[in-house]
């Protein structure tokens, strides 16, 4: 069964922090990133990147719970990572 969460943060210059988040992913896993869009395959599953305007849409999939939790904090991590302290952390809502 696959499970999903989703996360919506503001963040100013959002293409410009996809295209950080997606280098800081690329240590993890396998990153694709073009344009607005990238997509992060960890061990653990993937998370599609969004980057639009002045936010960063995050949707990530994992085959279970644990792994989704995994995904989550190692995106959430490297978020902080690559924008810094000051960043806001991803507020995950189960996705459908």
């Amino acid at each position: 069964m696959t499970v999903r969460s989703h996360a919506l943060i503001a963040v100013p210059g959002a293409a410009a922090a996809l295209d950080r988040l997606c280098r800081a992913c690329a240590a993890a896993g396998t990153v694709t990133c073009e344009g607005s869009r990238g997509c992060a395959r960890l061990p653990w599953g993937r998370c599609n990147l969004i980057g639009c305007g002045e936010s960063l849409h995050l949707l990530c999939e994992s085959p279970d719970a644990q792994a989704l939790e995994r995904i989550e904090s190692e995106i959430a991590g490297r978020l902080a990572d690559c924008l810094g302290d000051d960043a806001p952390a991803p507020e995950w809502r189960a996705a459908i």
